[in-house]
């Protein structure tokens, strides 16, 4: 078993950042929706075998504070010099010593915590 995809709303009319955070800053690719969903304002972005999926719909709502999409990454470095000439604040989180992995986090242009996570033996 494995999670599929994640999906999540944000405003229409910032298209352009979620584009920009998602696939400029974190690197994911943004990949085509599927045929079936033509006409629905969809934006599909690849995470390895699994998506992330956003709806552009103006009733959205970021739902609680503590939610939040997790990223796996083996090398976190690149993403965290993006984020960071980019301007955005990078926070790390108590680490998981018995699952081995480091937590960090930054907040989305819409308010909701991305955490990226990385293997506890990488060195920041």
């Amino acid at each position: 078993m494995r999670l599929h995809h994640v999906f999540h709303t944000v405003p229409a009319a910032r298209v352009g950042e979620l584009r920009h955070f998602y696939s400029e800053l974190l690197g994911l690719p943004e990949i085509a929706k599927s045929s079936a969903l033509r006409d629905m304002d969809v934006v599909w972005f690849a995470v390895g075998d699994d998506h992330l999926h956003f709806g552009l719909d103006d009733s959205w709502d970021r739902g609680h504070p503590a939610h939040h999409i997790a990223l796996w990454y083996e090398d976190v470095r690149p993403v965290l010099d993006r984020l960071r000439a980019a301007g955005l604040e990078v926070n790390e989180l108590a680490s998981f010593p018995d699952y081995r992995y480091r937590r960090l986090y930054t907040d989305d242009p819409f308010g909701r915590r991305v955490e990226l996570v990385t293997p506890l033996e990488e060195s920041l």
